[in-house]
């Protein structure tokens, strides 16, 4: 099932610092090419930094196309590649990371 985003809603900014994983998001990650490997870490990198979080991913839209999903609230997802995409939810200080990879499916 695929999807459904709005784009361009203001999204809540706040700062995030703890990154948790899910174990299929852990699998997926695995299996990323370098530079979706990069971009993954690089997201990781912003997400980890009180001051910058959400802020810099929503400045920087060309790059990440930061999508909030309709299908569960709060949920929401970041391309890391053309293909690929990173399904997650920010909760207080702690970010969760339910999926990586090219099916993103938000059952």
């Amino acid at each position: 099932m695929k999807f459904q985003v709005k784009v361009g809603e203001d999204f809540d900014i706040r700062s995030v610092s703890i990154v948790s994983l899910s174990k299929d998001a852990e699998r997926a990650i695995k299996t990323l090419k370098p530079a979706e490997n990069r971009n993954y870490e690089e997201f990781l990198n912003a997400m980890s930094q009180p001051e910058r979080g959400l802020k810099e991913l929503r400045n920087a839209q060309g790059k990440w196309q930061l999508q909030k999903v309709t299908m569960e609230e709060g949920l929401m997802s970041v391309r890391l590649s053309q293909g690929k995409r990173v399904l997650f939810k920010v909760k207080g200080e702690d970010v969760e990371i339910y999926q990586v990879g090219k099916n993103v499916d938000t059952h």
